[in-house]
């Protein structure tokens, strides 16, 4: 009888073990929990998160640039930034104004900063903590700002939803650019045009195209960017990969790991699961790191837009290394059976240059927000190791500029033109389209695109018509285009 007793107390004891250690474990597994606080969300410096894509300059006289060094790109928005949101909230008059006075604005001594995304400027103000947005100007959706050096009190700027330019006058406040142009110029640059004044388009083309286009283009790029050795994340055959798993790991699970499923997929993935798969953790062959937790369905509160990205990004910083230079570049939300879905999808930087997505559809960085709780983040986040000799790019002394890229593969972009124009020409001769192609060009950019496993290469990421193709900036090639 009494063993008996003995083997029923044992029993009982290592059943409470375990239910005490389960709830020390689910202690710590409430990370996310206290970051839906409403003081963890004050933390939290959207600021950094939403920025210019593009820094555009004009030193007048047709000589133009681009920014692409951080160090300089953060002291013009630092000095502008204030400037820009003062007069949008306090200024004297608004006025509507044309597509070429605008241009004719550009084309003197300025700066013309360019958004990565279409977002309301009554969200902006609360992102920036701006208060007090006149009503006219809260739906307007800032694509471009534009600064002119002469132009002390004056503000132009571009709506991206209704593609109407405005020049606004501060009441009070004035900006001095001066001392950023002196900057820009004590460093060296490369020299770009507009490209109506690169192909004369306003003699070439007839005014219903575009040939006020004022996109930039470079003209003499001799610059070399270097490519680049890479290594991911997180490496599932490293001798490293505990230590590079464990800081992911322990803002996903917290300090303890008791009940925690190490799985191995058929495709070689590997998954830390917590329960039924009310949280796991996934790693993939090619480095993608992914967490995914269970909506709480008893939890049906909903967060606005501003909340949603503060707890985002509440939960992507300790997710992990947070690479330098990350930027929200698309924002999504959809409503289900009453709940919002809030998607946001960031880019980030190696060097000086973005990183571009393998496509149009993907994101490097992504997190979704259901209702007030994170219920997914994905990030496939390279990691530089030193510059790499390619033998593709030995011997060059240059790049392939734009105008060679385009017309080294004349006939897949003529075709995708007119394609995307729905255009019908059996006809088509090689220099028909010479002109209208080049005036469809929205948006020039230098990024690093991953080539294979362990390399990034420079790329010029060129929009014609709609169409983004990215071509190899050493041997001119397309590797791909997506719309």
């Amino acid at each position: 009888m009494k063993e008996r007793i003995k083997s029923i107390a044992l029993i009982s004891l290592i059943f409470m073990a375990l239910i005490l250690s389960r709830w020390v474990l689910y202690d710590g597994l409430k990370t996310n929990i206290v970051k839906n606080s409403e003081s963890e969300v004050k933390m939290v410096n959207l600021n950094s998160y939403i920025n210019p894509q593009s820094y555009l300059i004009s030193f007048g006289g047709m000589s133009y640039t681009k920014v692409y060094d951080q160090e300089i790109r953060n002291q013009i928005w630092e000095n502008l930034q204030p400037y820009i949101f003062t007069t949008l909230s306090n200024y004297e008059t608004l006025k509507i104004i044309d597509e070429k006075a605008y241009v004719e604005a550009f084309s003197t001594k300025s700066i013309l900063l360019k958004m990565p995304l279409e977002l309301r400027l009554s969200d902006l103000a609360t992102f920036y903590g701006i208060e007090d947005i006149p009503e006219e100007l809260a739906a307007v959706i800032p694509t471009e700002y534009l600064i002119v050096g002469d132009e002390t009190q004056s503000l132009y700027l571009l709506d991206g939803a209704s593609q109407q330019y405005y020049k606004i006058k501060s009441k009070t406040f004035t900006h001095d650019v001066s001392k950023l142009f002196e900057v820009i110029k004590s460093r060296e640059f490369v020299e770009y045009r507009k490209v109506s004044d690169r192909f004369s388009l306003e003699s070439t083309m007839g005014e219903d195209k575009n040939y006020l286009n004022y996109t930039l283009i470079p003209i003499q790029y001799k610059y070399l960017v270097p490519n680049l050795k890479i290594q991911n994340e997180v490496d599932l055959d490293s001798e490293q990969f505990d230590d590079q798993i464990r800081i992911i790991a322990k803002a996903v699970f917290g300090n303890r790991f008791d009940f925690i499923k190490r799985l191995e997929d058929i495709n070689g993935s590997v998954i830390f699961m917590y329960g039924y798969g009310d949280k796991a953790l996934t790693i993939t062959r090619e480095g993608v790191v992914s967490y995914s937790q269970k909506y709480n369905a008893n939890d049906k509160s909903s967060v606005s837009m501003a909340k949603a990205l503060a707890l985002a990004c509440g939960e992507l910083e300790p997710f992990g290394v947070l690479p330098s230079g990350v930027n929200l570049i698309k924002y999504e939300s959809k409503l289900e059976n009453g709940i919002t879905t809030q998607i946001f999808s960031f880019n980030y930087k190696l060097g000086n240059y973005e990183v571009m997505p393998q496509n149009n559809l993907s994101a490097d960085i992504r997190v979704v927000v259901k209702g007030n709780q994170v219920i997914h983040i994905t990030k496939n986040v390279k990691s530089y190791i030193g510059d790499a000799n390619l033998e593709r790019a030995l011997g060059y002394n240059k790049m392939f500029d734009i105008d060679e890229c385009i017309t080294s593969n004349y006939l897949d972009v003529s075709i995708y033109y007119l394609q995307d124009n729905n255009i019908y020409d059996a006809s088509m001769n090689s220099v028909q389209y010479h002109y209208d192609i080049r005036s469809a060009i929205s948006s020039i950019e230098m990024n690093y695109y991953q080539l294979d496993e362990t390399h990034m290469i420079p790329v010029w990421a060129v929009e014609i018509s709609g169409r983004t193709y990215i071509f190899d900036a050493y041997t001119g090639d397309i590797i791909t285009s997506y719309r």
